[in-house]
């Protein structure tokens, strides 16, 4: 049986770079609550939804990467950006919800970096045009989503 291929490095660190990037937002900012708060809190109390909610994050983080030539939308990443800005109290619940079943933020940033570098491996396995060609409805499912909608999102 053959190995699987090695993953892209560009794509490795440009997913490590991002994730950096992204994580210390996990920790707050100790801004106001905004008008979504109780749905994020409602949200990591169910660690299903949290759970799925991070993974969405994560799968949405790489396409919006690595996708955007393949869809012809040099506007991908930004989208997602606009994305984590517009759910990040959600998000940001989510994924304290998660690290607090993984004892921890240390236990989760460890965790979701291996997610999101399964996540890449995953893009470079089956191949960019495949990876996003599956990624696309839920990619631009996700830019429209409410942030109440986020934890029954497809992904």
């Amino acid at each position: 049986m053959p190995f699987p291929r090695r993953p892209d490095r560009k794509w490795t660190l440009l997913a490590g770079l991002m994730l950096a990037t992204l994580l210390p937002g996990c920790a707050g900012d100790g801004a106001e609550p905004s008008a979504t708060a109780g749905l994020a809190s409602e949200q990591a109390m169910d660690s299903g939804a949290a759970s799925r909610i991070v993974l969405l994050h994560t799968r949405l983080m790489v396409a919006g990467l690595g996708c955007g030539p393949m869809w012809q939308d040099p506007s991908a990443f930004s989208r997602y950006s606009a994305f984590v800005a517009r759910n990040a109290q959600v998000i940001s619940s989510a994924q304290q919800g998660v690290a607090t079943r993984l004892g921890g933020m240390a236990a989760f940033d460890a965790e979701h970096t291996v997610l999101s570098n399964r996540e890449s491996l995953r893009m470079n396995m089956i191949g960019m045009p495949a990876y996003c060609a599956e990624m696309r409805g839920p990619f631009y499912a996700a830019m429209l989503a409410s942030p109440a909608d986020l934890a029954i999102l497809p992904y």
